[in-house]
């Protein structure tokens, strides 16, 4: 069965982009991406990679670049936004929903909006637009939320992105979780050690680890486990524990509080 779905795969893919004169693949170097490169490479073994740095991104990750462009020979472009999460959590708030439905919208999604789009969708746009690219592939999957799934229903696996200006083609839109996983063993694709790291009830997915989004699927507990460090830089340094305190009890913590809560409640922020 995922042989076949490698191979239609490996035809679409084929077809598609000879359509195109200067394509380009946007890529995390998460799974998905990691799979997609893999399928895009077998056609154009030096296409620019275009991979935005928003400088949170999980240790792993940065490890496995390192490790995994000199080994594929990528023509990596390392594309970094001009704000920090720290700068957008402060002007617009921590992201605690995701950027909406396609079927309802209020301002408690704002956030979210504007960290996605200082961090990572303009930054990408404008590099796509200054290099004029004519297609973009990229691991975007249905299965991932209602928004990919509704927007991909929409649009199609292939269509022209009018603010990007340039068409978008997402190689494995209709592929499962399962269906990546057992396609990363038959075909040997390498991926980063940051998809060892699990949790009961948590699909690890590539990102920024200072991410607030959807904050009550276990993001506090999984950070807290595997990132102490960062944790506590999320907490106390970029105000993330004070701003929870401040939002669960009515109250404004004073900083003594904010540590105790830090120090002897962390389980306080398992939930929003």
């Amino acid at each position: 069965m995922i042989e076949k779905l490698i191979d239609d795969t490996r035809q679409s893919v084929r077809e598609t982009l000879r359509k195109f004169s200067n394509p380009a693949c946007a890529c995390s170097f998460g799974l998905d991406s990691m799979v997609t490169l893999f399928f895009v490479r077998e056609v154009i073994p030096d296409i620019p990679v275009l991979f935005v740095n928003s400088g949170n991104e999980y240790p792993e990750i940065y490890e496995f670049i390192k490790e995994i462009i000199p080994a594929w020979n990528l023509n990596t472009k390392k594309i970094p936004p001009k704000h920090s999460f720290l700068w957008v959590s402060r002007r617009h708030g921590f992201p605690l929903h995701s950027r909406g439905t396609p079927y309802g919208y209020d301002r408690k999604y704002l956030p979210a909006h504007y960290c996605c789009l200082y961090l990572k969708k303009r930054p990408l746009e404008q590099y796509i637009r200054r290099n004029k690219f004519d297609i973009v592939v990229d691991g975007l999957r249905s299965d991932e939320s209602i928004m990919r799934r509704f927007s991909i229903k929409k649009y199609g696996i292939l269509h022209y992105n009018k603010g990007q200006r340039t068409h978008r083609y997402h190689a494995i839109a209709n592929w499962t979780r399962g269906q990546e996983e057992e396609a990363i063993r038959t075909l040997k694709i390498p991926i980063s050690t940051l998809y060892n790291r699990s949790l009961p009830g948590i699909t690890v997915r590539s990102g920024c680890w200072c991410c607030t989004m959807n904050w009550k699927h276990k993001r506090n507990e999984y950070l807290r486990t595997f990132y102490p460090k960062l944790w506590r830089i999320l907490m106390d340094k970029m105000g993330f524990a004070k701003f929870m305190i401040s939002r669960k009890t009515g109250a404004d913590p004073t900083s003594e509080q904010t540590k105790n809560y830090i120090n002897q409640k962390p389980c306080f922020f398992d939930t929003p």
